[in-house]
């Protein structure tokens, strides 16, 4: 960096910026307000400083496209404040600026920008702008701050590559730590690698932090490793988490501390509550969580910590993201997600009224299910999106089945007790615990295993089974099972891994050994598509007609696996029927002869074949346009010795898919969601049978008092959850009234903004007055002043003002503010100018409102009120006037509908003089709308 341009290491204060712009030939930058200086020095000049920063000692004349641009001041002036603050910093950076939302040239230039080279501006969407400057460019410089919202365009640009190699550059610009941790969590997940974060230009207590300051800046490298969809996906997830705080953080606290939750949100620090110190995670200055017991505290109007209702459970408090000296900023990324996480995921609930409260959420290695699968135990799983299962403590999903029973016209009812037969065995061969078929409960509990049943005769059969025998190594299993009859046989599988800690070793997922007996012996359907224990042999035309159809079939809801091989058709063989088996009900696994190899990617494409020893994952919702790696391929190698690793690695990834569905719990219902369905079942035909044998109301009084009395340890979960659901729709309710009163405060910060230019104003008399014509409304604001001219009688002036205001709104009705003047006009000034005894005018007038449903009246207390009431006064000519009148229709803040036109009336010349339309000035009710 040019050490003429340098304070400081390189940072300027903002004093030291503008006392260079202030030297010739930049002085007319003086004339800027002090709001204008403090836009331009944390959005502006960051820009210029950052190219000097990262590219000028590397690039004589660097060519620098700016691309994502969300503040259109860095577009004002025609670009012309970028190459200010280039000489600034001593540099020859030459600019293009995409900025869709730029502001037009004004007529009136300063002069200071009149003298340096504007940068091309480009006033389209992002991407027609990228393809542009595709080879035109030396440095790609992002403007990021508002989240992410170009990101995706711009990283999926075909030329993005490109600027990540040698000899050229990708800068990225964010307005805090947390945005550009959230920037680079986003690009890793998406294979690129990043230079450290630099902190620039400015220093000290003055800094800006927020909102919408270029501050924090990272150059991005090539990529470093391949792109996953599931990472992709997750990441995508993570910032959606991230964004969702921010937003209602800072819609939470009072704007002038805002600021301040950048500082503070997703940092751990010590706090005291009522004496008690604890490790807190701060969400903003007023909100933190308490990371020991998890309560949710904010600060009362004395300033102290006080406990609010609800609290993090357990398990979310077990997966809280702990210390990483090593990258600070993408550890507040990862709490900001967390807590994020927890609280929709989790939210606040009384302890005692869960269902599993006393339970501690853990997880930990599987433990045999069936003597067919045997999961290798040193094998660690290599794909990064699997990592995720093997974090640390909690519950984590291992492997979901849904699938339809039997064959579809049979029996539904039947098929489910066959089911039940089944699932009774294998309890009873493999665990030794015998279950009576027809029970509808059932419980057994020892140190090594419990198992819990609740069925409603055929209809509906639920099972938990929590196998413990892992428990010394850190984890244990369960398994929930759930079969139902209506309105056909349905099978739900889940199991989970309960982790006690984070060094229990990562699960193997595979299907119990009962699930292949049903497979076999009842049938396992997905839509019609038979799920099978066996491989499928695709040996014939029609076998790989039927193939491709179904990984074509856009309601495949299930995996399916293709093997193939070479010249090891016994091996691949033998790899297929394991994972049949493992796989049952979870996925297909198809398996072709050596001479269908060549027909199946001629009906498949070459994109998506699969050949050679090896086998091909196509998850559901394939398509010729999806991007070929999303369904990957495991190849076989030569040594059979890794074969049992080949195997746990397929099928980890196919039941990876299974679990992957964000709507899990509606997908594949737990057990306690059966449970409750079934008492409810038990419950209603209790009261059924009750009110059906009572004789007397005294009878069936004390029936249903006796049914009360039985079923109220059942009820306690119905209510704990309309309790959960209800304090959902009060967050989402506070949620929705955080987002509205941000976006009106956003209204009213534009049209401030609108309101800062004056324009000198003067009359020019119009001789041709046309007063016997029927007016025409326009319907466009263009004809304002020539309408006037023609209709006002020289007796309407509106000031220069109003007519900007008027061609800025989005007021919809246009014509209907033409009718408005026209009333001031011929019925407003003749009723003002009549005889003392004629009452004739002012009928008129009321009559004409009354028709055009206005009302015309002072404009009330704010032409008193020290804050607003420089608003409502307007030059004319020598003399400063106050809009004391208005003509007003329709309440509420809506400005395309309601309307209001402030006026005042000149006795002396007897004229109407109009300072503003059609939206509201502001005043006490507008401002804090």
């Amino acid at each position: 960096m040019n050490s003429e341009a340098t304070e400081a290491n390189g940072r300027l204060t903002w004093q030291a910026v503008f006392a260079k712009t202030s030297r010739a030939p930049f002085t007319r930058l003086a004339d800027f307000t002090s709001h204008d200086q403090e836009r331009i020095t944390r959005i502006v000049y960051p820009a210029a400083w950052a190219v000097d920063y990262f590219v000028d000692n590397e690039l004589t004349n660097p060519r620098v496209a700016v691309v994502g641009v969300t503040q259109p001041i860095m577009a004002a002036f025609d670009g012309a404040l970028l190459p200010v603050f280039t000489r600034v910093c001593r540099s020859a950076a030459s600019w293009t600026i995409n900025a869709p939302a730029a502001p037009k040239p004004r007529r009136a230039q300063f002069n200071a920008l009149n003298l340096v080279k504007r940068p091309t501006i480009l006033r389209q969407e992002t991407r027609a702008a990228l393809d542009k400057i595709a080879d035109t460019a030396d440095v790609l410089m992002v403007h990021s701050t508002y989240g992410l919202d170009h990101a995706r365009e711009i990283v999926e640009w075909p030329a993005f590559d490109r600027y990540t190699q040698d000899g050229k550059y990708v800068l990225w610009g964010a307005d805090s730590e947390v945005g550009i941790g959230s920037v680079i969590r986003w690009l890793v997940a998406r294979g690129y690698d990043t230079d450290p974060i630099v902190r620039g230009p400015f220093e000290g207590a003055n800094a800006p932090r927020m909102p919408s300051g270029l501050i924090y800046w990272v150059r991005v490298l090539s990529r470093a490793t391949a792109v996953t969809p599931i990472a992709c996906a997750k990441a995508d997830a993570d910032i959606q988490r991230i964004m969702k705080l921010w937003t209602a953080m800072q819609a939470a606290v009072p704007q002038d501390h805002r600021c301040a939750v950048a500082d503070v949100i997703g940092t751990v620090c010590e706090q005291t509550i009522k004496g008690r110190p604890i490790r807190a995670l701060m969400a903003s200055p007023f909100h933190l969580v308490d990371l020991e017991s998890g309560e949710y505290c904010d600060r009362d109007i004395d300033g102290e910590w006080v406990v609010r209702d609800g609290k993090l459970p357990a398990t979310a408090l077990a997966l809280f993201p702990e210390e990483d000296t090593g990258d600070p900023s993408g550890l507040r990324v990862r709490r900001m997600s967390w807590l994020q996480a927890a609280m929709d995921e989790c939210p606040p609930e009384v302890p005692s009224a869960r269902e599993d409260a006393e339970q501690p959420h853990v997880s930990v290695r599987q433990d045999k299910l069936g003597e067919e699968i045997q999961p290798l135990k040193e094998y660690q799983m290599p794909r990064p999106e699997m990592a995720r299962a093997v974090r640390g403590k909690g519950t984590w999903p291992v492997l979901a089945v849904n699938a339809q029973i039997g064959q579809p016209r049979a029996d539904p009812e039947h098929i489910v007790q066959q089911a039940v037969k089944i699932v009774c065995a294998w309890l009873a061969d493999r665990k030794k615990i015998r279950v009576d078929e027809n029970a509808a409960t059932f419980s057994a509990n020892d140190v090594s295993e419990e198992v819990t049943i609740e069925a409603d005769g055929a209809r509906l059969w639920a099972m938990r089974l929590d196998d413990r025998r892992g428990m010394t190594e850190g984890a244990f299993w369960r398994v929930e099972m759930i079969l139902a009859a209506q309105p056909q046989a349905q099978m739900a599988l889940r199991i989970e891994q309960i982790r006690l800690n984070a060094s229990a070793p990562p699960p193997q997922p595979a299907v119990p050994a009962f699930v292949i007996d049903l497979a076999d012996k009842v049938g396992l359907h997905d839509g019609g598509r038979l799920l099978r224990a066996k491989p499928w042999e695709i040996i014939s035309a029609g076998d790989i007609d039927r193939c491709v159809k179904e990984l074509m079939d856009p309601l495949r809801a299930h995996p399916v696996l293709v093997a193939s091989y070479s010249n090891e058709a016994e091996r691949m063989r033998q790899i297929a029927g394991v994972l049949a088996k493992r796989l049952a009900g979870v996925a297909t696994v198809a398996w072709l002869d050596h001479e269908t190899v060549a027909q199946f990617k001629m009906q498949i494409g070459a994109s998506f074949a699969v050949y050679g020893n090896a086998v091909r994952l196509y998850q559901p919702g394939l398509a010729r346009t999806d991007n070929p790696f999303t369904h990957p391929v495991i190849s076989v190698g030569r040594d059979s010795t890794s074969d049992k690793q080949l195997v746990d690695r397929i099928t980890q990834e196919a039941c990876a898919w299974a679990i992957e569905p964000s709507n899990l719990d509606v997908a594949v219902p737990t057990f306690p969601d059966a449970r409750r369905s079934i008492i409810a079942r038990r419950v209603s035909s209790a009261l059924d049978a009750t009110q059906r044998s009572a004789r007397t109301a005294q009878e069936s009084i004390e029936r249903l008092q006796q049914l009360v009395a039985e079923q109220n340890a059942s009820l306690e979960t119905n209510e704990a959850q309309v309790r959960e659901r209800t304090r959902e729709v009060t967050d989402l309710r506070l949620e929705i009234a955080m987002l509205t009163r941000e976006r009106d405060e956003a209204i009213d910060e534009l049209r401030r903004e609108r309101y800062k230019s004056a324009y000198q104003w003067k009359v020019t008399p119009h001789e041709d007055v046309v007063d016997s014509v029927e007016p025409e409304w326009p319907e466009r604001w263009d004809d304002l002043q020539s309408w006037i001219e023609l209709y006002g009688q020289n007796r309407l002036v509106l000031h220069p003002m109003a007519v900007k205001t008027a061609s800025n709104s989005p007021f919809r009705d246009i014509a209907f503010a033409y009718k408005v003047l026209h009333l001031l006009v011929n019925a407003y000034i003749p009723m003002k100018t009549r005889a003392p005894n004629d009452e004739a005018p002012r009928l008129r007038c009321e009559e004409r409102c009354k028709q055009l449903g206005v009302d015309i009246s002072p404009v009330g207390t704010a032409v008193e009120n020290q804050r607003y009431a420089n608003r409502y006064r307007r030059k004319f000519g020598d003399k400063v006037l106050t809009m004391d009148m208005h003509v007003s229709r329709g309440g509420g803040f809506d400005p395309t509908t309601v309307f209001r036109c402030y006026f005042t009336y000149d006795a002396d010349n007897q004229r109407v003089l109009v300072g503003h339309l059609p939206g509201y000035l502001e005043n006490t009710l507008t401002h804090t709308s």
